[in-house]
């Protein structure tokens, strides 16, 4: 999810909204230092995963996030995932199942209360894309 949040961050950057972005490489060992130092500048946290949002990596770091840095969170955190379903096989349902930049900018734009601002800065669909299967 890092490709799409880097695309997240150029569709937020008009809108005078600037995202840090921890890469997580590795999640044994864990860094955990890197996280609680990017919630402490920033208070807030939404963690964009592959994979489901319960059981899972997403899960784990907001774990943290609470455990170690309650005090430096100003906003709930927000955890981005698969929809609590089987993955779908149709183009149709794909687009609704994966999570992307648009989810990742949606949710920084609902963390710091501000609407709906993206229709007009959203780029316009990747034509060659055929995944992911």
């Amino acid at each position: 999810m890092v490709v799409e949040a880097l695309r997240a961050a150029d569709v937020l950057a008009p809108l005078g909204v600037e995202i840090e972005i921890v890469d997580c490489r590795s999640i044994r060992p864990f860094d955990r230092d890197t996280l609680l130092a990017s919630l402490a500048k920033t208070g807030r946290v939404i963690v964009a995963d592959t994979s489901w949002v319960s059981f899972g990596l997403a899960s784990e770091v907001a774990s943290v996030c609470v455990e170690e840095g309650f005090r430096d969170l100003r906003a709930p955190i927000r955890r981005i995932g698969l929809a609590e379903c089987p993955a779908p096989v149709s183009l149709a349902l794909e687009r609704a199942f994966y999570p992307d930049y648009r989810t990742i900018a949606r949710e920084c734009l609902a963390v710091l209360d501000r609407g709906p601002e993206l229709r007009e800065l959203e780029p316009a669909e990747d034509a060659a894309f055929r995944g992911p299967y």
